[in-house]
């Protein structure tokens, strides 16, 4: 994947109770100086009053726990990257 100032890549999950979490990889300086970074995001929903919050079976939860994993490798390579071509 290519890096910069950008959006890399992003992967939904919808859960069971209709909640969309989107796993998003920003390369090295989108976000703030520095690595590139992992953002969870999540809209609210009609129900949702104080708190936004969302419910996982332990299968969700693991691909979930799978996507985090890979985007934050993912993150570490094109930070890595960014270092060397800098360097």
């Amino acid at each position: 994947m290519a890096t910069g100032t950008r959006l890399v890549e992003r992967e939904t999950l919808r859960t069971e109770s209709g909640r969309d979490i989107a796993v998003v990889r920003y390369g090295p300086g989108a976000l703030s100086p520095g690595p590139a970074r992992i953002v969870l995001d999540t809209a609210c929903l009609p129900y949702d009053r104080i708190e936004l919050w969302a419910v996982l079976t332990p299968a969700e939860a693991r691909r979930l726990a799978a996507v985090l994993v890979a985007q934050a490798d993912a993150a570490d390579q094109d930070t890595a990257f960014c270092r060397e071509t800098v360097s």
